[in-house]
């Protein structure tokens, strides 16, 4: 299997992220490689999908983690695929839901939180392994990006892979449950 972490950044003016919110970036890496970020804002959203598929789908039995990738990342990325006509609803079920394998940290984590959504945000989780987020809050995403000031994008995207990364590990090994004790 091989592990891919990734995450996306999406365009959400309203009060709160929905499934029809423009993808603005999406960074991944494959195991041991770099951190790659496709930047909406440089090559499109369309294009920025289709790489990240050409990308990650053609890894031998890929496995995506991420944090809450089930019920965000993913579903918003079958709709702008289908959207931009990169395949049918069907066929991007298919590809991006029912062949890859998936581990959302979210969902491993709740069992440690009393089975409660609150206090599983991305920042409290890796404010337990002792990792302060130095970037923006994931909220202010939308403002940054009106404003034009992609670099603080991409830094965001860029520590949550990071963080993401840092949080499976310590999961796997064992050491984030001896930070709940």
């Amino acid at each position: 299997m091989t592990d891919i972490f990734f995450d996306i950044e999406t365009y959400s003016p309203g009060e709160k992220p929905w499934l029809g919110d423009e993808v603005i970036a999406i960074a991944y890496k494959i195991e041991n490689g770099p951190i790659e970020v496709l930047k909406c804002w440089e090559i499109g959203e369309e294009e920025a999908i289709r790489r990240f598929m050409d990308e990650t789908l053609t890894q031998l039995y890929p496995t995506f983690v991420g944090h809450n990738i089930l019920r965000f990342d993913t579903p918003i990325l079958v709709n702008r695929a289908a959207l931009h006509k990169i395949g049918s609803i069907v066929d991007l079920m298919q590809q991006l839901i029912c062949n890859p394998y998936y581990i959302d940290l979210l969902q491993a984590l709740l069992p440690t939180n009393n089975f409660r959504l609150k206090g599983l945000k991305m920042e409290d989780c890796s404010r337990r392994l002792g990792y302060e987020h130095t970037t923006c809050k994931s909220s202010e995403i939308a403002t940054l990006y009106e404003q034009k000031e992609y670099d603080k994008i991409s830094a965001h995207i860029i520590e949550d892979i990071e963080a993401n990364e840092r949080l499976y590990r310590s999961l796997y090994d064992g050491s984030y449950y001896e930070k709940l004790s």
